[in-house]
């Protein structure tokens, strides 16, 4: 990663469940546009790693322990933030777990788990940030949604519930706040090359005909990479984005043109 500096220079970025995956590839984009970056992370060992490897190659980068779905370990998060960097400029709600399976079998507790990570988060963590932005004349706040918002493969309701209630909280937040110039985005990647993906695709028979059909199934015949995502997050964080609040982007090489979704 080469550090190039540049319109995030002194600002601070938080991405929730960065230790791997799109939140890596989007805690390095920010590090790699000068941001300080906050690793949010719960898995303590993917965190310090993730952490390590940014602080190696001289990002300026911080992991803090974090449930994303407690109340008092958010609010200790943002608070270790303000107190080690000064401020937070930038959220990236991006922390998400999937239960996939029958709906008939799914228990209460897979249920709230799936909401209580993926939704009631982006209500906690963003409550927690946004008297800082407001005090700063402005931030920006980008969830991490799901194609599975927009066009579900089935099996997978706490998580579809989840990712669709997150576009309509864009919405409602992005109209409430604007007038502070917070700006609030939503972005849904399609198939990304990530360790939930692979987790996903392995419970199914004949994983590699799975992923043929994908693949085949999307217009650009490939799934994408972290970095696709984080170069979305990166431009609705940005200056270049100072007109787009309330927004959705979907970053998913067309795959909700196609349907139904392979699974």
């Amino acid at each position: 990663m080469e550090l190039k500096g540049g319109e995030f220079q002194g600002k601070t970025a938080v991405v929730t469940g960065a230790g791997r995956g799109i939140g890596l590839g989007i805690a390095e984009a920010f590090a790699r546009e000068g941001a300080n970056v906050v690793i949010a992370e719960i898995d303590a060992v993917t965190g310090a790693h993730a952490a390590e490897s940014l602080s190696q190659q001289g990002a300026s980068v911080a992991f803090i322990e974090t449930d994303v779905s407690q109340e008092g370990s958010v609010a200790n998060m943002v608070r270790e933030t303000v107190r080690r960097f000064g401020g937070v400029h930038a959220l990236c709600n991006n922390a998400a777990v999937e239960v996939a399976k029958d709906f008939r079998e799914m228990n209460t507790q897979e249920w709230e788990l799936v909401l209580s990570v993926n939704l009631r988060s982006i209500y906690l963590c963003t409550q927690a940030v946004l008297p800082h932005f407001i005090t700063a004349g402005g931030g920006s706040v980008v969830n991490i949604s799901s194609v599975q918002a927009l066009a579900s493969t089935g099996k997978v309701a706490a998580y579809t519930a989840s990712k669709g209630g997150m576009l309509s909280m864009t919405r409602d937040l992005a109209q409430d706040f604007g007038k502070f110039n917070v700006r609030i985005n939503a972005v849904c990647p399609g198939c990304i090359d990530t360790p939930m993906q692979d987790r996903a695709i392995a419970r199914l028979p004949n994983p590699e005909k799975v992923m043929e059909d994908v693949c085949n199934s999307i217009p650009m015949k490939r799934t994408g990479k972290p970095r696709e995502i984080a170069e979305a997050v990166l431009f609705l964080s940005s200056a270049r984005a100072s007109y787009i609040t309330g927004a959705t982007l979907v970053v998913d090489g067309g795959l909700v043109t196609q349907l139904p979704i392979p699974r």
